[in-house]
């Protein structure tokens, strides 16, 4: 897959607030890259610079083989479909989908004849077959068709972020840009939206920009996420690896993983044993990690919770588990998965288990994990010195 977009050094201030730090990234072709952050983190700040609507103070941005570091957002082959939509509220469906192509087309008009353009827009418009055709195909793209001669204020929320999706789609830009565009809509709404951009980006082979501080979000719908913290790109994965392998444990925390849990790494006879102020101590291989302080991440779908009692907690653990005495605090009912809080001798946990299982259903239990599943990072070190236990 080739690459599309591609940020290199980008830096912006605001004053003495850093927007973006060194950012590197190379954007592929026909996939649609996320840019996951906290308020705040420059994800937004990004977008605006690959729009056009802010200029870097350091870097370049290059389009296929075109640099467009410089260029002005109207000569930019960019869509952008706004967080808030922005729609005209005096304006039909059709004429904002339409606004697009009538702002490319008399972009170097003079002022008289953009006040001609915004009196007879509707006019000039209809007047012409190609840009007819263009609007209708976006229209009929979205399914919006029968909406056409509505006005913003007569649309439901859906609708309106479909409309402000054509406009942005009717000039056939090379890339989209989307800014957090599903974050007024309802649960619902935005899973349905979420798979249509996914066919979208399929049928039409678009790359597409999303930025969203909803890791939910960017977990389902992208092809890759890179996650922006205080302005700097620190990591960028798949969703999977980005879930299954966080570079730092700041990253784990803004993804809101739970079981981070803090301690202190030991080396003796050759092995390293991990005391955790939850009140349990891992058994690792020596290579695993550096001696000194640690937090340990422990992902709750690999906590196995067993009834205290039954025939598989009165078995030795496997080799390679470890296995730990735990409390029933409280369970949340997800349907075919239940959250289980438990408490362990100093701290809490929490276990991502079956709501089928039965161990889950009783107040004193044993859990018990892969001992190699649990990912340990360094206290107080930057990201590229995490080290890991591996999978």
């Amino acid at each position: 897959m080739s690459t599309k977009l591609i940020f290199d050094g980008i830096s912006r201030r605001f004053g003495t607030t850093v927007a973006a730090k060194d950012v590197t990234l190379a954007v592929k072709e026909s996939e649609i890259f996320a840019l996951l952050g906290p308020s705040g983190s420059g994800k937004t700040t990004l977008l605006r610079i690959a729009a056009g609507f802010e200029f870097p103070d350091t870097g370049t941005v290059t389009l296929g083989d075109r640099e467009i570091t410089a260029l002005p957002p109207w000569d930019r082959p960019i869509g952008l479909m706004f967080q808030q939509y922005a729609l005209f509220p005096h304006l039909d469906v059709r004429t904002n989908v339409a606004y697009g192509l009538l702002a490319r087309r008399f972009r170097q008009a003079g002022l008289l004849e953009r006040l001609q353009l915004l009196i007879g827009l509707r006019r000039r418009a209809w007047n012409d077959p190609e840009m007819l055709r263009l609007t209708d195909e976006a229209l009929e793209l979205v399914e919006i068709a029968h909406l056409a001669e509505r006005r913003p204020a007569n649309l439901s929320g859906g609708q309106q972020q479909r409309v402000a999706l054509a406009r942005a789609l009717v000039t056939r830009p090379e890339v989209l840009l989307l800014d957090e565009p599903l974050s007024a809509l309802d649960a619902g709404l935005r899973e349905r939206v979420r798979a249509e951009l996914r066919a979208l980006k399929t049928k039409l082979g678009l790359t597409m920009i999303y930025v969203t501080h909803d890791q939910e979000e960017a977990f389902a719908l992208a092809d890759r996420i890179g996650v922006m913290l205080e302005g700097a790109l620190v990591q960028v994965a798949s969703p999977t690896e980005l879930y299954r392998a966080p570079v730092s444990i700041e990253v784990a925390e803004f993804l809101r993983l739970p079981n981070r849990l803090p301690g202190e790494a030991r080396v003796a006879d050759g092995s390293l044993s991990v005391a955790l102020e939850a009140g349990f101590a891992l058994k690792m291989d020596a290579a695993a990690c550096k001696p000194g302080g640690v937090t340990a991440l422990i992902h709750p779908e690999e906590i196995h919770v067993l009834a205290a009692g039954s025939a598989e907690a009165k078995a030795a653990p496997a080799e390679g588990f470890t296995r730990v005495a735990a409390t029933v605090v409280d369970t949340e009912f997800r349907g075919a998965s239940v959250m289980v809080t438990l408490a362990v001798p100093n701290g809490t946990l929490f276990a991502l288990v079956s709501s089928q299982e039965e161990g889950w259903r009783r107040r004193e239990v044993l859990i018990e994990f892969r001992t190699m599943s649990v990912r340990l990072y360094p206290q107080g070190a930057g990201a590229a010195t995490t080290l890991t236990g591996g999978e």
